[in-house]
């Protein structure tokens, strides 16, 4: 790439990047807000123009058509009750900067702050703990899940896609995790069957390391719970036992 392509490339890269940086500070200051979304435990001063556009589900109630949630075109707010606080941050997050942190970039309770899409420097500019290779095991993405799940409930296609990139990066080298089964059973509890995107990620990856799997007792419960899951893998398992003969 010559001198002058990387320039042009920089300064595109900093012109989003102030753009983000803006949704954000709206975002976090609730400034101009015309609607607030709220869960019990927390509530977000969000901005119809940001979040309509990207969710049918927010376009649809802002605009009163569901039946049962018309207040909340009158009332200037979208309860969202029975969701994880959390998760509901997450998907704020996304709408707004089109990122959202997770389990990678902090061990502790989500807090809203700045995500990482949202850079002082350029993007990929090496300054992570990532880009240093100083990262080891890295913690169970729960969030990569429950993230997708809401992203289905609410329809937002980039932000499924968000969480289904994340989750197939972690469980190609976490996928032995501890805490991976918990994720498995939650991600077939939490989406429709006819919903593959998590599901083919799984499924693949299990199948991959099969021979590990049968003999791990936390994969054996799992695989005896989830039956679906059982199904799923012996069919990819079976054009290999095939060609072996074995079928």
């Amino acid at each position: 790439m010559s001198y002058n392509s990387r320039a042009n490339a920089t300064a595109a890269a900093l012109r989003v990047n102030a753009m983000l940086a803006n949704k954000w500070s709206v975002l976090q200051s609730g400034k101009f807000s015309d609607v607030t979304i709220s869960n019990g435990e927390r509530e977000f001063k969000v901005h119809k123009a940001v979040i309509c556009p990207q969710s049918s589900f927010f376009m649809a109630a802002c605009d009163g058509d569901f039946q049962v949630n018309i207040t909340e075109a009158k009332s200037g707010r979208i309860e969202l009750a029975s969701d994880d606080p959390d998760t509901v941050e997450r998907m704020i997050s996304y709408l707004y900067v089109f990122d959202y942190d997770d389990e990678t970039y902090s061990n502790t309770t989500f807090q809203a702050r700045k995500p990482a899409a949202i850079t002082e420097t350029t993007p990929n500019s090496g300054n992570s703990q990532e880009a240093k290779g100083e990262i080891g095991e890295r913690p169970a993405l729960f969030s990569a899940v429950r993230v997708y799940a809401i992203a289905e409930k609410y329809d937002i296609k980039g932000l499924k896609e968000l969480a289904m990139e994340r989750l197939s990066a972690w469980v190609e080298t976490n996928w032995n995790h501890d805490k991976f089964p918990a994720m498995v059973r939650e991600a077939y509890e939490s989406t429709p069957g006819s919903d593959r995107g998590l599901r083919d990620i799984i499924e693949r990856v299990l199948a991959k390391h099969a021979t590990e799997v049968v003999n791990d007792v936390k994969f054996k419960d799992l695989l005896c719970e989830v039956g679906s899951l059982s199904l799923a893998i012996l069919q990819l398992l079976a054009p290999t036992c095939r060609s072996y003969g074995w079928l």
